[in-house]
């Protein structure tokens, strides 16, 4: 190999080391970080309100603002934004009653009747909230709003409720509230 060849593979390796090198370690400091989705963001903000969490006023403005992107075509979704912006927002475009109306419309779902009967519990309609709160269980047993809910309607038998719910997979704000519901009650 004579001098020239030597040096165009020096310059190639170094080249390639170079390029490997900015690839391996630049690549971990500019990763690039998305935004929760609207359904991660309006859980937590969700089950962060119910356990009686303060909601920064910028949080509560950015996912106000992120809620008016929704719609009825994603039940359990909606249902649960309806919720959140009924007990803890502002600014609804519409009667709270026109809300409540649409929900009562998309009541197969099971989800949709436990955010129905929170709403009911709300409003201190306990036999209601009870009775559409068994009902999404027995129309879905892992509707886990739905034990968590009654757990608060049914404080006598909080601590059945809350291990019902334990028994399914939860979020992070499903988690957080379930022990802060078990620790209020007393439950082993």
């Amino acid at each position: 190999m004579n001098r020239s060849e030597r040096i165009r593979w020096g310059v190639w390796l170094l080249s390639g080391l170079l390029i490997g090198g900015l690839l391996l370690w630049g690549g971990r400091r500019t990763a690039i970080t998305r935004p929760p989705s609207l359904e991660a963001q309006l859980d937590a903000a969700f089950w962060k309100a119910e356990a009686g969490e303060p909601l920064q006023p910028q949080e509560k403005t950015a996912l106000t603002t992120r809620l008016t992107e929704l719609t009825d075509s994603v039940p359990r979704l909606y249902a649960q934004g309806v919720v959140f912006q009924l007990l803890y927002g502002e600014g609804l475009s519409a009667p709270p009653m026109v809300y409540v109306q649409r929900l009562r419309q998309l009541a197969e779902d099971p989800w949709v009747r436990a955010y129905l009967g929170r709403l009911a519990w709300y409003t201190g309609q306990l036999d209601k909230a009870r009775a559409y709160l068994q009902e999404a269980l027995t129309q879905d047993s892992s509707c886990v709003p739905a034990y968590l809910f009654l757990a608060r309607v049914v404080p006598d038998s909080a601590c059945y409720w809350l291990d019902q719910a334990a028994r399914h997979p939860l979020s992070a704000g499903q988690k957080a509230y379930l022990h802060q519901l078990k620790s209020r009650q007393r439950c082993l």
